[in-house]
């Protein structure tokens, strides 16, 4: 979960256009992807996309768009199939990953029993936005400007247990927080006991024994 300074059940993000200066398709993989070599440069405009929260864990597409419909809508195909394969226990992972990325405007995160290595879940990818979106991959080469823009502005808890069904959870906690050590950003690494399960019954003591210390 994560706190922000904006409108909490809103999130807007820049979807930056590129200018391709080549293309060519170079073959087909076995699950029907095409195989691409490229050269392109960002260009100083795109798209602003703005995500609300709903509560009933429906994903709907809300400006019309001339010509496409919204099952054939790619934003839309890609939100349901993020939702198909992660789901609500992944909630660390998404807390951690828009807290590095956006740390002006989450200044706090709060991780628990958290997987951070995508790729582990969903395979290994070469996609550039898999890359970008796998905290454990780019973190670890974060430097200069970027780097500093998160010591400075956000704070990550990272929360496991080590009991039931937290193995793998607790493992990539630990690959996580060693970078955050290894780039000097702020966090704080809180390992429960060999009886606290990957459960909601532990969950909730946690998220009250942390926004407790930090809120007060």
């Amino acid at each position: 979960m994560v706190t922000s300074t904006l409108n909490p059940a809103l999130l807007g993000c820049l979807a930056p256009a590129k200018l391709n200066l080549f293309l060519h398709v170079i073959g087909r993989r076995p699950d029907g992807y095409h195989l691409l070599q490229t050269a392109f440069r960002l260009i100083d405009c795109g798209d602003r996309l703005d995500f609300h929260v709903r509560t009933d864990g429906s994903i709907h597409r809300t400006t019309a768009l001339a010509g496409v419909p919204e099952e054939q809508d790619l934003v839309v195909r890609a939100a349901r199939r993020l939702q198909q394969y992660t789901g609500c226990s992944l909630g660390a992972f998404h807390a951690a990953n828009l807290a590095l990325k956006f740390p002006e405007t989450f200044d706090y995160a709060l991780c628990l029993s958290g997987r951070y290595d995508i790729e582990a879940i969903c395979g290994r990818s070469d996609f550039i936005e898999v890359y970008y979106n796998n905290p454990v991959a780019y973190a670890s080469l974060l430097h200069g400007e970027p780097l500093e823009r998160i010591r400075r502005n956000t704070f990550l808890t990272l929360v496991c247990g080590q009991g039931a069904w937290e193995d793998t959870c607790l493992n990539e906690t630990h690959r996580l927080a060693d970078i955050l050590v290894g780039k000097g950003i702020g966090h704080e690494r809180d390992i429960w006991g060999h009886d606290v399960e990957h459960h909601w019954f532990w969950w909730r003591k946690q998220i009250a024994y942390h926004f407790g210390k930090r809120l007060g």
